[in-house]
């Protein structure tokens, strides 16, 4: 394990991937209606802010992975429950992203395959993925990241002549607290998120956390910022507002000519691909954290029984998309906002005690 190191290049790129994740398809801030763009530069300043706490826990502990931090400054006991959680909130996302793409495909591409079939397909891979090693991750992330970033970026001239710059007035029309709770639910999805990085992050061969998560919360702002303004000029925020999957509905509008059609389907590889990408992180992030909580040097013999879990969690914990589509747009951000905000500062501050009264 010590030996598995990643650069921060393919640290980035992993992080950028993982935050697009099904956020670009699925579509984010809906509460903010057409002032998305303002609620979306509110949750890139908050998660910055954010972000700089979860790699400042890193830092002041250099060379020690997560694990090994709680376990310094709370004890055995303590460390390990406070880990146990962080594994779970990994364990929980990654279900979560599985069911996502599960009902993704189903609804666009294969509507007789039962759900199951498609969760379990995405989980093996994901689990020989694993199994190979962050490295292996790192290098499919890095080969992939700006072929996806160009398929996406290729729809946005086609659809030049359906775009209406009134759907995005009038601003600020009911004030401005839809945009503060549009905020709220970026920040808790997608950025927030990447708390599971927490985890990764000390197999980089450079110690520049905060520069991976800055970067990456960039980047992928500003690609979000573009799809979500994209999106609403096209056919307005009520109609997003009632499409399970909004990028890949928009999408479908593409035409030119005859020769020209169903581009569709290469956004919904690229969804994949991103998906996948996010499925790898949270399988990796909770395999290595649960062997580190149980004392094991090597995390790999765990990947392909916590993989089946997930599976099974991610079937049985909805009933349909409806419900699935309710519970992430109107309990997740509560239910995330612990492990992202409120344990992780605690974390910190209670750190800076340890390290300057110790």
């Amino acid at each position: 394990m010590n030996k598995e190191t990643i650069s921060i290049r393919q640290a980035i790129n992993i992080m950028s991937m993982f935050i697009i994740g099904s956020s670009v398809i699925v579509g984010v801030g809906g509460e903010a209606k057409n002032d998305i763009w303002l609620a979306l530069l509110i949750a890139i300043f908050l998660s910055l802010v954010l972000t700089y706490f979860y790699s400042q826990i890193l830092m002041l502990f250099p060379g020690i992975d997560f694990v090994n931090i709680l376990k310094q400054i709370f004890g055995k006991f303590f460390g390990n429950f406070i880990s146990v959680l962080f594994v779970w909130f990994s364990f929980h996302l990654g279900s979560l992203v599985l069911r996502d793409f599960g009902e993704f495909v189903k609804t666009v591409g294969l509507p007789e395959t039962p759900n199951s079939i498609v969760i379990t397909f995405a989980a093996v891979l994901a689990i020989f993925s694993v199994k190979k090693g962050i490295e292996t991750i790192g290098r499919a992330c890095e080969f992939l990241f700006v072929f996806l970033i160009s398929v996406l970026f290729i729809t946005v001239p086609f659809l030049i002549p359906k775009m209406d710059t009134s759907n995005l007035r009038p601003f600020l029309y009911n004030g401005i607290g839809p945009v503060l709770k549009g905020s709220f639910s970026l920040l808790s999805f997608p950025f927030a998120e990447t708390v599971v990085f927490i985890f990764l992050l000390p197999y980089t061969n450079e110690k520049k956390y905060y520069k991976v998560f800055s970067y990456s919360i960039i980047i992928t702002g500003l690609i979000l910022l573009i799809t979500s303004l994209r999106n609403i000029m096209v056919v307005g925020a009520d109609s997003l507002s009632r499409s399970y999957f909004a990028s890949y509905s928009v999408v479908s509008r593409i035409k030119v000519g005859e020769f020209f059609q169903r581009i569709e389907s290469f956004v919904a590889i690229a969804f994949s691909f991103y998906a996948f990408a996010k499925i790898n992180v949270c399988l990796y992030a909770t395999s290595i954290g649960l062997s580190k909580i149980l004392g094991f040097d090597d995390y790999r013999f765990l990947v392909t029984p916590l993989g089946i879990l997930m599976i099974n969690y991610s079937i049985i914990s909805y009933n349909n998309i409806m419900q699935l589509f309710d519970w992430a747009g109107n309990i997740w951000p509560y239910y995330a906002f612990p492990f992202q905000v409120v344990f992780p500062l605690f974390i910190f501050f209670y750190a800076k005690l340890y390290k300057k009264y110790r």
